[in-house]
């Protein structure tokens, strides 16, 4: 049996050669998303929701794992830099 690989991203360390390590994670998320939404990125990239309701999370682990064989959380604060 073939296992389909996936990029799932979260984070964005750099895009278009712009280091993005000095802003807090909420800026690099939303710079991750408009790339995405821009470049009309699918499968196999796929963009790993966020969410601020700490029971979300271990349920979309849940979901993921079964779908994308996800092993676990990135747990991060939204002003938090890299």
């Amino acid at each position: 049996m073939k296992t389909p690989a996936f990029f799932i991203a979260f984070d964005a360390l750099q895009i278009d050669g712009i280091e993005l390590l000095a802003l807090p994670y909420a800026q690099r998320r939303r710079r991750l998303e408009v790339l995405f939404a821009t470049r009309t990125l699918t499968t196999p990239w796929t963009l790993y929701p966020r969410t601020t309701e700490p029971g979300q999370g271990p349920q979309w682990l849940e979901d993921w794992t079964d779908v994308f064989g996800v092993e676990g959380l990135v747990v991060k604060n939204m002003n938090q830099r890299y």
